[in-house]
């Protein structure tokens, strides 16, 4: 899921995008300029694209923003296997977590005046590098940070990667991807950079 969020300096506006995984929380891919253009955008999502190996036909969620209906962002999407979703017009609830995916406008934004745009730019980097994914417990991780719960994860489908089931000829080794697909009608349930999808 991604979206875009504005920041007021003394200096002028700030305008940050930021790219969220709906499986686990985690912030993977960020912009930061000054104005709110397509390269905002398409520079998080080229930042989540390369730190998720991605499965073709990954959602990625946003609302109709003109920067997100850009044949810009809509080709470096689908170029990378992704599929654009978008909210329909006036409808809160299907982007409501990027929505409120994050604390930091009480957590860091407001406790201070910013005077520079790179002054709230170094912050927020900050808070979403190592802050939120780092060290930000969340309740609907189970009070894990966004990292903590994608290892935790991880380990628990490694140590599920491979078990045995009877059969009358013998017993037979099932994968992860196989196990998975039993569970799931959908399929693959492993962290992705987009909510089922990003």
């Amino acid at each position: 899921m991604t979206d875009i969020t504005e920041h007021p300096t003394r200096e002028g506006r700030l305008y940050c995008c930021v790219v969220l995984d709906a499986f686990s929380r985690r912030v993977v891919g960020w912009s930061i300029d000054p104005s709110p253009t397509t390269a905002l955008v398409t520079n998080a999502l080229g930042m989540a694209i390369s730190s998720r190996n991605l499965n073709p036909g990954t959602l990625i969620h946003s609302d109709q923003g003109t920067q997100f209906t850009s044949w810009a962002f809509t080709h470096r999407a689908k170029a990378s296997g992704l599929v654009p979703s978008m909210g329909s017009i006036g409808d809160c609830y299907d982007n409501a977590m990027i929505e409120s995916w994050s604390r930091m406008q009480v957590e860091l934004l407001d406790r201070q005046r910013w005077l520079t745009r790179v002054e709230l730019a170094n912050a927020i980097f900050e808070y979403l590098e190592i802050f939120h994914n780092r060290q930000r417990r969340h309740s609907a991780l189970q009070m894990l940070t966004p990292i903590e719960f994608e290892q935790r994860q991880v380990r628990s489908w490694h140590e599920e990667s491979t078990y045995r089931a009877p059969r009358k000829s013998g017993k037979t080794t099932f994968t992860l991807s196989a196990m998975l697909r039993e569970r799931s009608p959908h399929g693959r349930q492993e962290p992705s950079a987009v909510s089922g999808g990003v």
